[in-house]
């Protein structure tokens, strides 16, 4: 499940994701939400927190967001993700000079952190 957190405004959004995060919550949730804050804002922050039940993605989430990332790469400036799995942490490492887009993990536990980055 995704959640879309009360300390969104402007151009952050911030989401909780919590259990096993499927397609639906994606293309229900999480991409109208970035995409009406890049309508009214152009560039967007984005934080991604990964809470103590997360249970990682079905597939067909990890194809939504894939597919929304490529085509709207652009519209980013930032994106923090919290209590990320160690394998993304990876990813970020080894794809963060392939993209205009700053990435940065922060372990469990770090919401406030994450947040004071992205502001």
């Amino acid at each position: 499940m995704i959640q879309i957190m009360d300390v969104s405004a402007d151009d952050l959004v911030a989401a909780r994701a919590s259990g096993k995060i499927t397609a639906d919550d994606y293309t229900e949730v999480w991409l109208p939400a970035l995409q009406k804050a890049i309508d009214a804002h152009g560039k967007i922050r984005a934080l991604l927190y990964m809470d103590e039940t997360f249970d990682g993605w079905e597939l067909g989430a990890l194809w939504e967001d894939t597919k929304f990332g490529l085509s709207r790469m652009d519209d980013f400036d930032k994106v923090a993700l919290v209590g990320a799995p160690d394998w993304i942490d990876r990813i970020v490492e080894l794809t963060g000079s392939l993209t205009k887009i700053v990435v940065k993990t922060f372990p469990t536990g770090s919401l406030e952190q994450a947040l004071a980055w992205l502001r």
